[in-house]
């Protein structure tokens, strides 16, 4: 599925570099879907809806601080990669205050998949399509789905 997912990126643009996995791409394929907060209607960026998916920080980032501040700003289970957009050092799901190290940035993004499932916790409103898409094509789970997240499924079947 990864190969028919980079394929259609670049086919659309989308791709600017080219990846060895397809998780990082979903973010920018799936505009993220407005939602309220309080009365206020608030209208995620690409770049918002990527970093609530997949945060990337510097290699030497404070674990302790990064989770003291996570548990305020994020407090949803999310990944996080030690690194840069090219080069992933370490990668964590983080779930609650803890940081689950993970083999690989697709370890990462199963995991956090299952704890949201597992803890029936709603998905990150910034990332709501990514993580619809992930449940309904790579878990086969059925669910709400969007009609960006038709659309791409329809796009790479083809």
């Amino acid at each position: 599925m990864s190969d028919r997912i980079l394929t259609y990126a670049q086919r659309e643009g989308k791709l600017p570099l080219v990846f060895d996995d397809m998780t990082p791409v979903l973010p920018t394929l799936l505009p993220p879907s407005v939602y309220k907060i309080g009365g206020k209607v608030h209208r995620p960026t690409i770049e918002e809806s990527r970093k609530s998916f997949i945060n990337i920080q510097p290699v030497g980032t404070n674990m302790v601080q990064y989770l003291q501040t996570a548990e305020r700003t994020q407090p949803l289970p999310h990944i996080l990669c030690l690194g840069d957009d090219m080069t992933t050092c370490q990668t964590f799901t983080i779930v609650s205050d803890n940081a689950i190290e993970t083999d690989t940035l697709l370890g990462a993004v199963d995991l956090c998949f299952k704890a949201f499932f597992v803890f029936d916790i709603n998905y990150t409103k910034q990332c709501l399509p990514t993580w619809e898409f992930i449940q309904q094509a790579v878990y086969e789970i059925d669910g709400h789905e969007s009609s960006n997240v038709k659309f791409l499924r329809t796009s790479i079947a083809a």
